[in-house]
């Protein structure tokens, strides 16, 4: 995100040029890197830092331009400066949810490429948790996989197979009808 901001580019190249030491290179690319990290950092907080901040001073701007709307009424000029502050308060929002969700995405990474072990070994154990190993058939347990597996599906066919008796019966029941004149109106 900050590399597409203002200035950004600049600092860059302004830390790559001014470094014109004689030595050896690496320690010459760790010079350069050094200098690059605090100059981004003091930008990133002028830039970024104040964006909370930012946000507060405009939401406030645009509540007294709406009040003085409701009240009095606008010129030209105040509606140019309201649509302005709506604009900046919209880039400012898509800041603020652009890091944070990096802010989000850092941790999980963080999390889970270094416990990969422990979030399959999770996993596992969940799989393990659900599976049915053995169903009570009668008063006694059976374990044998095969057998498991018949005796779940035949559970969930009867449960779920219409039975004769449950349909709806209308034998009593008069619907009203429409006469030939009728429908031959339709």
């Amino acid at each position: 995100m900050c590399h597409v901001e203002k200035g950004f580019k600049e600092i860059v190249k302004n830390c790559w040029e001014k470094h014109h030491k004689n030595g050896n290179e690496m320690w010459i690319l760790k010079e350069i890197v050094k200098t690059l990290k605090l100059s981004l950092r003091a930008w990133n907080k002028d830039v970024f830092g104040e964006m909370y901040r930012n946000k507060e001073g405009i939401t406030t701007k645009i509540s007294v331009l709406n009040k003085k709307d409701e009240e009095h009424g606008l010129s030209d000029q105040e509606r140019e400066e309201r649509k302005q502050h709506f604009a900046y308060l919209k880039k400012v929002n898509l800041r603020i949810e652009m890091i944070e969700k990096q802010k989000s995405r850092s941790k999980w990474l963080e999390a889970s490429d270094f416990n990969s072990k422990f979030f399959h070994r999770l996993i596992k154990w969940r799989r393990m948790k659900n599976m049915i190993k053995r169903v009570k058939i009668g008063n006694e347990w059976c374990e044998e996989p095969t057998k498991v597996n018949e005796v779940i599906q035949d559970m969930y066919k009867n449960r779920f197979m219409e039975q004769a008796d449950s349909q709806v019966r209308l034998d009593n029941v008069v619907f009203s009808t429409i006469n030939k004149k009728d429908n031959d109106l339709l």
